[in-house]
């Protein structure tokens, strides 16, 4: 992204370099939308229980925000039938799965109801490069969203940090949450078209 090329290797000084997601308020346009015969989808999940939410975001191949799902403190027959009956409306759009701890289990779950799904493992080093696909998605107005307050609030407070290893870390701040722009991320991994299996995980160490 642009603004971390400017800071990290041109030494410039960039007034917006705290805010992880600059030009989130140009992309903020439109409503959500009913899907559209043979359209493509392409859905990002989070998945939580209890103190943090399950998000479903859905993307037309436009990169434009057309579903949005948050909920929590529900059954796992409830999350599940829920999602799968989201991506089903949306021309069984292939989704994206946040499949760390608990999401794991749930991801084969999916696959067992016939639901297209992939899972992305999350570990110190594999979440810059989702966020920062995400980033560049919204730096070349590639992706839009309508004015959803959890969204955007999670998206004009989300941090990066360099750790003392030197990698770049992304987060929310401590007591907020992150599941919408972790949502939002894998459905645009998935638009984008990027495909990684687990022994790209392997190699990079992730």
């Amino acid at each position: 992204p642009s603004q971390i090329f400017r800071q990290e290797y041109l030494a410039e000084f960039v007034d917006d370099a705290s805010m992880v997601f600059p030009g989130v308020w140009e992309r903020t346009v439109g409503e959500l939308q009913d899907p559209i015969d043979k359209m493509s989808y392409f859905a990002g999940l989070d998945i939580a229980r209890h103190r943090d939410f399950t998000v479903l975001t859905i993307l037309n191949s436009n990169g434009s925000l057309v579903y949005f799902a948050r909920f929590n403190k529900s059954s796992w027959g409830v999350m599940k039938n829920r999602v799968v009956t989201g991506l089903r409306k949306y021309n069984n759009a292939v989704v994206w799965v946040d499949s760390t701890g608990v999401g794991d289990p749930f991801l084969e779950n999916l696959k067992k109801s016939n639901v297209d799904a992939r899972g992305y493992v999350f570990t110190k080093l594999s979440k810059a490069p989702l966020i920062e696909n995400l980033i560049l998605g919204i730096e070349e107005e590639k992706i839009v969203f309508p004015y959803i307050e959890e969204l955007v609030n999670e998206l004009m407070m989300f941090e990066r940090t360099i750790k003392t290893t030197g990698h770049v870390g992304y987060s929310a701040p401590g007591g907020y949450h992150d599941d919408c722009v972790i949502s939002l991320a894998l459905a645009f991994w998935g638009m984008r078209g990027i495909r990684v299996t687990q022994s790209d995980f392997d190699r990079f160490g992730f």
